[in-house]
């Protein structure tokens, strides 16, 4: 009909204007977003039940979206020229809970994270518990059980052998977003 396509979604009867013809540039920086796509793509493929179904879509839902779109769209940028950069990495959007800052000190038996908590704020419990993503170098990702309460101010971990490490909070259904902690081993 026309410039105009019909179609489903989530059960009801949409249209939108068709396409335009789409050029597709061989450009360098066409083809480098290409690529920067490409390796976000993959990279949230080998996330999906572990935390885009999980974490990703009760968010993305809110808006009407994928959890898996959603993740594409914010990690992008964190997928540079062939590189990850773990500091622009969002493993897990938040969901009502605050993140802290960390503190990351080297001692004999590991690396010693310490945080603030201040009490009175509906976004932080003493009884949020510190959750650890592990992610080894091939990519593969641990989810850690800390058990460390936000009242409790400290963990320490095993010093890290050539892994990344990632934290969140969790309460119930609800949970922080993730941050990059930049741990550095002896190895």
């Amino acid at each position: 009909m026309g410039n105009i396509i019909f179609y489903v979604r989530n059960g009801k009867q949409c249209m939108r204007a068709m396409p335009q013809k789409v050029k597709n540039p061989k450009s360098t920086k066409q083809s480098s977003r290409r690529s920067q796509f490409g390796a976000t793509a993959k990279f949230a493929s080998s996330l999906l039940s572990v935390l885009i179904h999980p974490y990703w879509n009760p968010i993305a839902k809110k808006e009407d979206r994928s959890g898996y779109n959603l993740f594409l769209t914010t990690n992008m940028p964190a997928f540079t020229a062939g590189l990850l950069q773990k500091e622009k990495l969002l493993l897990i959007p938040e969901n009502e809970l605050k993140q802290e800052q960390f503190i990351i000190s080297q001692t004999d038996m590991g690396i010693q994270l310490t945080w603030s908590y201040t009490q009175n704020n509906k976004k932080a419990d003493p009884n949020d518990e510190l959750t650890l993503l592990i992610m080894s170098p091939n990519g593969a990702l641990e989810i850690r059980q800390t058990q460390a309460k936000r009242s409790e101010q400290e963990l320490m971990i095993e010093a890290p052998k050539e892994q990344e490490y990632f934290a969140f909070w969790e309460r119930g259904t609800l949970w922080s977003e993730t941050c990059w902690l930049p741990l550095q081993s002896d190895n």
